[in-house]
């Protein structure tokens, strides 16, 4: 693939005139179950084809498929598909029809009763009930291995986030990229921004070339300038060894000689207008640092039957973004020319490398924080900034702080991932100790300390979490409860959630009393009762915590209530009460929600029935281990969408220019 040629079709017609234009003006660069009652759960039910073959126990899939037909098929069946689902085309004679994210989120609402939606019409006696949950366990659980079509998905052609742009430029060049010149991230998956912030057009380009070029007049002379002209060598051959070097580095893999001549011809270009040796040098490069390849995370396409392991190269990429969000280092580049890295043992050793190295950071503080939600917490109010509350940025500033620092402790010092979700411990410094109501803390830097009992310790408890989860004026239990069903969970609300349904308190109540009595109202409303019988008990046990996340026992000279009851008629009380739920009951949901939203950041796209398979087996993996926060990313480097690509029908001239 030709750097700067026009016809280049990954780097766009108008490439080369950007690029030359700027290099010679070189102008200065400006159940009780949480996944609670939910009777339209089955809208949200997917029936993508999976790449499962038919499951085995087909004697408990064929009872199943009868039970389901026999109290399902008038809602869901040929003559009514309500929610848009049709349960005939997901089951036949045989049994269950396979389709691995369908019956997945149809077990859960099974399992909850959800549904059927009218148990007074449509009830399953308990045996039955149990009898279809046992069919459907069986059929996701149980696969064959023989009857199974191993996928691993599609590898998209992605830019690099604002993040991994970020954290590349600096491992790369020494220093950090200012914000203002790059062009912001599209809203994408649960993990991260995915394929669909792709795009590299000549507007954005731009944007990357003026951030690429005031970065390089930032950057010392002896990171770039790698080699000076003299008597014995031309400018041409110095900067020739500058690009050997730097380019490499940059595109993250081998560079063929060819494209370093097209390097060296924009050097000539700026050369010979006059430039001195280190702008024509820096001008080479800002051309570099806009080329897709840098922009991009390009792979080399694989063509024959079956999944294809990507190469040494993809993979060492794949493992750096994944765990540094940034470029491989010098290791990972040597073993990936070697060809070590299609060695299992070698690819562990190097996990476990990397995981130990600062730069892991990242996998808390990009991936952990995405996961919350905690990347940008709910702005201050007007009030909020007012000269008595000189305190709320430093706050806000530690309250992610404390989320990083979390996250990180059990994410690299193979802590059970369970801790997550119940903690002895939290980070705190001066200003957020005060804020939470702490003492015998002092100093600006957050250090781990004892978790207060009952009030803090895991991810539910951070005052993050309950600052950007309330509204400018009070707290949402509402919001807090989609937090916790949605991340947690990851159980979705229902479409047009916001639009039907609005909470309005009696401003002449307590308030406490007058949300309670607002929300109960809602709950009368059965359109509305779909999602508030699922959000507002875990949102309502957390009404200890106030709106910027500080405990507190009364608002308005009232004792806080903050229990709940679940549909199954159990009352839970308390954070302590809500994490006893996540532990227990849900423990097995929210690994693996976690697994799957992990393993969507890994792949840099959303996930795919076909991936499930990987999921079950990295569950399997961790449950066998005691949910150590190791395995999972040790099976996530291991597991077949990470490690291999789906095969791809390309013109030969396209695998050409893709190799080059």
């Amino acid at each position: 693939m030709h750097l700067y040629s026009r016809t280049d079709p990954q780097f766009g017609s108008e490439s080369f005139d950007l690029v030359t234009r700027h290099a010679v003006s070189m102008r200065p660069p400006r159940s009780l179950s949480l996944r609670f009652i939910f009777p339209t759960s089955l809208l949200a039910l997917l029936s993508a084809s999976s790449a499962l073959a038919q499951l085995s126990a087909p004697s408990h899939q064929a009872e199943a498929a009868g039970l389901i037909r026999q109290y399902c098929g008038e809602c869901h069946g040929e003559r009514a598909t309500r929610g848009g689902v049709n349960l005939t085309d997901h089951t036949n004679a045989g049994g269950i029809v396979p389709d691995t994210a369908f019956w997945q989120r149809a077990l859960k609402v099974i399992e909850d009763r959800s549904m059927p939606e009218d148990p007074d019409r449509h009830h399953f006696t308990e045996v039955e009930r149990q009898h279809l949950v046992l069919g459907l366990r069986q059929a996701l659980h149980n696969p064959d291995p023989a009857t199974l079509i191993p996928d691993p998905g599609p590898a998209p052609l992605r830019r690099l986030t604002q993040y991994e742009y970020t954290s590349t430029m600096r491992d790369l060049l020494g220093v950090l990229p200012k914000s203002e010149y790059l062009p912001a991230d599209d809203s994408g998956r649960s993990a991260d921004p995915g394929a669909d912030n792709m795009g590299l057009s000549p507007f954005i380009m731009n944007r990357y070339l003026s951030a690429a070029q005031e970065a390089l007049d930032r950057v010392p002379h002896d990171r770039v300038i790698l080699a000076e002209p003299s008597d014995r060598l031309a400018r041409r051959e110095a900067a020739r060894k500058i690009l050997q070097v730097l380019v490499p580095r940059a595109f993250r893999r081998p560079v063929a000689a060819a494209d370093l001549e097209h390097s060296l011809k924009l050097f000539d270009l700026v050369d010979g207008v006059g430039r001195t040796y280190e702008d024509s040098v820096k001008v080479t490069l800002s051309g570099v640092l806009a080329s897709p390849r840098f922009l991009l995370h390009i792979e080399q396409p694989k063509t024959g039957d079956g999944p294809q392991r990507i190469d040494d190269f993809s993979l060492a990429n794949r493992l750096s973004y994944f765990l540094w969000s940034s470029m491989p280092d010098d290791e990972l580049l040597r073993l990936a020319a070697q060809g070590r890295l299609g060695d299992d043992r070698v690819v562990a050793g190097q996990v476990r490398r990397m995981l130990r190295d600062p730069k892991a950071r990242a996998l808390a503080e990009n991936f952990g924080l995405q996961w919350l939600g905690l990347r940008r917490l709910r702005p201050p109010t007007p009030a909020e900034l007012q000269p008595a509350n000189t305190e709320t940025r430093a706050v806000r500033e530690a309250m992610q702080e404390e989320a990083v620092l979390f996250l990180d402790s059990v994410l690299r010092d193979n802590t059970s991932l369970l801790t997550l979700f119940d903690a002895n411990y939290t980070f705190v410094n001066e200003t957020l100790a005060r804020h939470y109501g702490m003492k015998r803390v002092a100093g600006p830097q957050l250090r781990r300390v004892a978790a207060p009992p009952e009030r803090r310790g895991g991810v539910v408890t951070l005052g993050g979490v309950q600052a950007m989860t309330a509204t400018d004026t009070r707290t949402s239990p509402v919001r807090r409860g989609k937090w916790v069903t949605e991340v947690l969970l990851g159980e979705p609300a229902s479409p047009g959630f916001y639009e039907v349904c609005r909470v309005s308190p009696d401003n002449n109540a307590p308030q406490g009393v007058a949300l309670r009595a607002a929300l109960d109202d809602n709950r009368r409303d059965a359109k509305c009762a779909v999602c508030h019988d699922r959000f507002d008990p875990p949102g309502l046990v957390l009404e200890n915590f106030d709106a910027l996340g500080r405990w507190r026992t009364t608002t308005a000279g009232q004792p806080i209530d903050n229990s709940a009851r679940l549909p199954d008629g159990t009352v839970v009380a308390g954070p302590d009460g809500l994490k006893h739920i996540l532990l227990t009951t849900e423990k097995d949901h929210v690994i693996r929600n976690l697994t799957e939203r992990m393993l969507a950041f890994a792949l840099g796209r959303e996930l795919e029935p076909a991936d499930q398979l990987a999921v079950e087996q990295i569950c399997t993996a961790l449950a066998r281990d005691n949910y150590r926060a190791s395995t999972l990313i040790d099976e996530i480097a291991h597991s077949l969408p990470f490690t291999h690509r789906r095969p791809e029908k390309i013109e030969p001239a396209a695998v050409a220019a893709a190799g080059n």
